[in-house]
């Protein structure tokens, strides 16, 4: 068995991941903060964008992975993992360039709860035991 769309999505947003890891290590290093924000508020948002990057992204794929397995159609697959990798993109972005409520963040969150919504639904819509 093979998943080819849920690894084109694992692979994109494992690099969105390691650009904001990488983005982290470098403003601490910059900013000589070994661990936590040191009150530094661009570390505390590049920090809080890798941190819930890691928190929904997991579950994303892996209802990905479940809908690919059980044969959902290749547009719904690659239409839910372009929402979810956008909407990343999007929260990221916007919560590394404006300080408090944004419209990058706004979107990105609601476009991320979408696709896990929606994923989510189809899983359960489409489950035989």
């Amino acid at each position: 068995m093979t998943l080819p769309i849920t690894a084109l999505y694992a692979g994109l947003n494992t690099l969105v991941m390691l650009s904001l890891a990488l983005q982290t290590v470098r403003i601490r290093m910059r900013s000589a903060v070994p661990h936590g924000d040191g009150g530094n508020a661009l570390l505390l948002r590049i920090s809080r964008a890798h941190g819930n990057n890691a928190e929904y992204v997991p579950f994303a794929l892996i209802l990905l992975g479940v809908l690919e397995v059980n044969g959902i159609s290749a547009p719904i697959l690659y239409g839910l993992g372009s929402l979810l990798t956008v909407s990343r993109i999007a929260h990221a972005h916007g919560l590394l360039t404006v300080e408090g409520a944004s419209p990058g963040r706004a979107l990105g969150t609601l476009g991320t709860w979408i696709m896990l919504f929606a994923s989510a639904c189809i899983a359960v819509w489409t489950w035989q035991p």
